[in-house]
């Protein structure tokens, strides 16, 4: 009879304690929810402004033609004001490969993503 009892009475606090962290986890997960939505929506309030040849800086020029793209055709050329600084967006492209490279305003090579 101590034994059911014993039991009974682990199975009730478990429960009850499984019911508390359940609420706690919804109540933190609110919060960062509204902060990604927050992020999503400052990113997508940037602008890319299309750029000639002559007015991507120097500094990227000379990081393209220094890195492993440096043979690729150059296509459409992007800048992008952030919070963090300008980017740099070069679409290049060579053999039927496409690829859209990103470097920030020091000509350091952030992303290159392939693109269809």
């Amino acid at each position: 009879m101590k034994i059911k009892l014993l039991l009974l009475s682990m199975i009730i606090g478990v429960q009850a304690y499984a019911q508390d962290a359940d609420i706690a986890v919804t109540e933190e997960v609110e919060p960062v929810t509204e902060e990604v939505v927050a992020v999503e929506a400052v990113a997508t309030q940037a602008e890319k402004t299309e750029l000639t040849k002559d007015q991507l800086p120097q500094v990227i020029q000379d990081a393209v033609a220094a890195g492993d793209y440096a043979t690729w055709e150059v296509g459409n050329l992007f800048s992008t004001a952030t919070e963090e600084g300008t980017l740099y967006e070069i679409n290049v492209s060579s053999e039927g490969k496409n690829v859209a490279l990103t470097y920030d305003a020091e000509g350091a090579l952030l992303k290159a993503e392939e693109q269809e």
